[in-house]
């Protein structure tokens, strides 16, 4: 069977879960929720609960020991790791409405096993779901009506597609006239797409090809496919040029019949499809980052255009779709290193506003004295920022409470706050172990009574090397 790699945080992760509901195109200025310091999305559902893998140094000391990349679901700002079994790694696969992962346990070799993860409420408990009597099984895809689907196999032998539920278990789709092949992706209201076929769960007769692909590009594979409940599909198709490693994001208009071109051909670690919606907009990642091409027949836009202003440095890597209230899940640089956020929309503050900008940054490596200039445990660093808050007008604005996050390359997610001074300005500080790489502060929330934060304008974050 075809065993998924696990994701590294620098690395693209496209979502394998269900089709967020369509929320309407504006061109609104997109600002930053961080959800983790070190983590990056697989899929988010509906309700705004994230999949994907989260970073961190099981020692507390990231010069000590390896890290750890492990999945884990965020809801209301919490990570809750997936659990796994001995010797197998959890790799899942998507999120149904109410949270539960779907997935498998792997060991990237002989083993692998159809699981779910079920909430229970404080936590995530694991169910395998059987084998239909082969030797390995996956879990792909869940709709609305948590319907888990996925196959069974014995390697050059036989495959087996499923279909799982709490109530009725595994059945064998093969056996209820739909192909013997895998499912990969199913739309909220079970809309399936297998290897070569799409068809709707519950109704065999509606089992069809796959459509013939356009000139210049091969047969398209269930596997690199997204799926609506209309039918459209959304994926990337390899080029038919001797180069194995460029395709092109499309999207197929089930009632027009057509294929349409999203951009030209690119390398295949630059594009990808995230999710497809009902109005049949894709989200996804070109070579320039996150991308969203408006349903129906809207060309790709650059989230990163619509960025604030006020984060320099700053890059929207991938996406991983949007929930219900049109908030972004993005793998976003901050600093060094892929950040977990929300890109969410806002439009011009008027009225009582307040800004936060310039930033002034500096770091201050402090040696040890039995090793000057060294990294050891005793080395230490410092950083300081201050900040100005004014009002629109540039007037400086006393007794605002700022909130900000430093961040480095590891695993430093330190909240800091500080109230502004007669002359607008607070200083937000950082003290800790030295040699952690680019140490970054975010600014998170200028609160006032009365008055609103401008995120639209300004500088809100800010970054520095503490050097011996």
């Amino acid at each position: 069977m075809r065993n998924p790699s696990r994701p590294t945080l620098t690395k693209l992760t496209l979502g394998l879960g269900l089709c967020c509901a369509a929320v309407a195109a504006s061109a609104q200025t997109l600002v930053l929720d961080l959800v983790d310091a070190n983590a990056s999305p697989i899929t988010v559902n509906a309700q705004g609960h994230i999949l994907g893998y989260q970073q961190s140094w099981p020692c507390g000391n990231p010069t000590l020991c390896a890290p750890q990349t492990l999945p884990a679901v965020w809801r209301d700002g919490q990570a809750l790791r997936l659990p796994t079994q001995v010797g197998l790694s959890a790799a899942p696969a998507a999120l149904s409405p109410s949270g539960m992962a779907v997935g498998s346990l792997t060991d990237y070799g002989s083993t692998a096993k159809a699981v779910v993860w079920q909430f229970n409420g404080t936590s995530y408990g694991i169910q395998e779901l059987g084998q239909l009597g082969l030797a390995q099984s996956a879990a792909t895809a869940v709709d609305q009506q948590e319907r888990v689907i996925g196959y069974a196999l014995t390697p050059m032998v036989s495959t087996k597609p499923f279909v799982w539920t709490a109530a009725s278990g595994m059945t064998d789709l093969s056996t209820q006239g739909y192909p013997a092949s895998r499912p990969w992706r199913i739309s909220p209201q079970g809309w399936v797409v297998a290897d070569a076929h799409r068809y709707r769960l519950g109704d065999p007769s509606t089992v069809t090809s796959l459509p013939v692909p356009p000139t210049g590009y091969r047969a398209p594979t269930g596997q690199s496919l997204r799926i609506n409940d209309s039918g459209d599909l959304a994926g990337v198709l390899l080029t038919t040029s001797s180069s194995s490693n460029l395709g092109g994001m499309h999207r197929w208009l089930d009632a027009s019949q057509q294929w349409q071109a999203l951009g030209g051909a690119l390398p295949l670690r630059n594009v990808g499809v995230s999710s497809l919606e009902a109005d049949a907009t894709v989200l996804g990642t070109g070579l320039g980052g996150a991308i969203l091409a408006q349903g129906p027949s809207g060309q790709p836009q650059a989230l990163q255009e619509r960025l604030s202003t006020a984060y320099t440095s700053v890059g929207l890597v991938s996406t991983a779709g949007r929930d219900a209230q049109g908030r972004h899940v993005v793998a976003v640089t901050l600093g060094t290193v892929t950040r977990l956020a929300r890109a969410v929309e806002t439009g011009p503050c008027t009225g009582a506003c307040l800004r936060v900008g310039p930033l002034s940054i500096s770091g201050t490596f402090i040696s040890d004295p039995a090793a000057p200039g060294s990294c050891t445990p005793k080395a230490r660093q410092k950083v300081q920022t201050v900040a100005t808050v004014t009002d629109a007008a540039g007037n400086p604005q006393s007794a605002v409470t700022v909130k900000g996050r430093y961040l480095d390359s590891y695993g430093l997610s330190q909240t800091v706050t500080g109230k502004t001074n007669t002359q607008g300005q607070v200083t937000l500080s950082h003290s800790g172990p030295a040699c952690r790489g680019t140490i970054t502060l975010l600014v998170e929330s200028a609160t006032k009574k009365q008055w609103r934060f401008d995120r639209t304008v300004g500088s809100l974050n800010a970054s520095v090397i503490p050097l011996p």
